[in-house]
């Protein structure tokens, strides 16, 4: 039945890539030989991160930050650029210069690629698989002039699902749930041998 995609209305056909209501570039899918449909997007993102385990100590903090990626056909890849703004609740201990400090800074910086796929199609709104990679970190002790400070960092390995909607005026609209894998350590002081559960909530423009 005709669809929609804010611009012509075209058929959507069993089989056919989850954007061709969207998107259409160049030929319609089914006189292409390789029909690809492409999609971009780009804006901003909020949410919470929340730790697990001995990570619990951190505390959970809100999200601000940055989202690019596309969607091909079926496929989608995504970059994301996240700060985890505040300190913690109550203080933690590290080893600095050989001696037990107390801090309860935070602050923490995330960047990672994830990888999705498409399972469900539900008119405007899609929802996907997802898992990627990463990076974060966050400084306990803070740098000056006098020292060089404290820097905790850990690759991180994240799974999860994902729905966009996307709507008539090129807005979209996403949320993503991931559990995260992290590594951080801390010898001699309090134990962070924990994981997170992130909550990311996207609003962006796509084309």
């Amino acid at each position: 039945m005709p669809k929609w995609n804010g611009r012509d209305p075209v058929v959507h056909r069993a089989g056919d890539p989850p954007f061709a209501l969207y998107h259409l570039a160049g030929k319609p899918p089914h006189i292409r030989k390789q029909p690809i449909d492409l999609c971009s997007y780009f804006g901003g993102s909020s949410g919470v991160w929340i730790p697990q385990g001995r990570d619990q100590v951190l505390g959970t903090h809100p999200l601000l930050g940055m989202t690019f990626g596309q969607w091909i056909n079926r496929f989608n890849w995504e970059v994301n650029l996240e700060f985890q703004l505040g300190g913690t609740s109550n203080s933690y201990d590290v080893i600095y210069n050989g001696v037990t400090t107390s801090t309860s800074r935070y602050n923490g910086t995330y960047a990672g690629l994830n990888f999705g796929y498409s399972i469900i199609e539900v008119k405007k709104s899609v929802v996907y698989l997802t898992g990627g990679v990463g990076a974060t970190g966050f400084r306990p002790i803070a740098q000056d002039k006098d020292n060089d400070g404290l820097s905790f960092d850990t690759f991180t390995k994240n799974c999860g699902v994902g729905i966009h909607h996307f709507g008539n005026k090129g807005h979209l609209l996403g949320a993503t749930l991931l559990y995260t894998f992290l590594d951080y350590q801390n010898p001699g002081g309090t134990p962070l041998d924990g994981n997170a559960v992130t909550l990311r909530l996207t609003y962006a423009g796509f084309e």
